[in-house]
């Protein structure tokens, strides 16, 4: 994926919050380096979708060829990174940027949406029938329980 097109779909799909800066080859946040929020919410993101694969950090970080202190870090949100990192661990992942990037939301700070994502991975690839049909199931099982 070329510098121009991460850059344009991290501006229009990272809720306008994250800009590639070709200059620092950093992601930041409005020109400045990244705060360590948006980081951990990425660094979630990974280790969600490494755990997904049932795979262990020195694993994810053995596929896409970083030292495992530095992936640990980066799942914590401890360390900034660069594109070519985050590239490489979503190629060992065998993900695209949009795939990393698509459930970010700054809103689930704290909470654990580890069964959301779960939900959202396995609807993702139904046909927009199934989808509804599940989510029509999720609102008469939520009336049922608060009943």
């Amino acid at each position: 994926m070329s510098t121009l097109k991460i850059n344009e779909f991290i501006k229009n799909n990272v809720y306008q919050a994250l800009i590639f800066s070709p200059r620092s080859y950093m992601l930041s946040i409005r020109g400045e380096k990244m705060d360590s929020n948006v980081k951990t919410i990425i660094g979630e993101r990974i280790r969600q979708l490494r755990v997904e694969k049932g795979w262990s950090q020195e694993e994810l970080a053995h596929r896409a060829n970083l030292h495992p202190s530095h992936m640990g870090q980066i799942e914590r949100g401890e360390k900034s990174f660069t594109i070519d990192s985050i590239e490489k661990v979503i190629n060992a992942l065998d993900i695209t940027f949009e795939e990393l990037f698509r459930f970010i939301n700054p809103d689930f700070k704290g909470k654990d949406t580890t069964i959301v994502y779960k939900i959202t991975n396995k609807l993702i690839n139904r046909s927009m029938n199934d989808q509804k049909a599940v989510d029509k199931l999720i609102d008469i099982l939520l009336w049922w329980k608060d009943s």
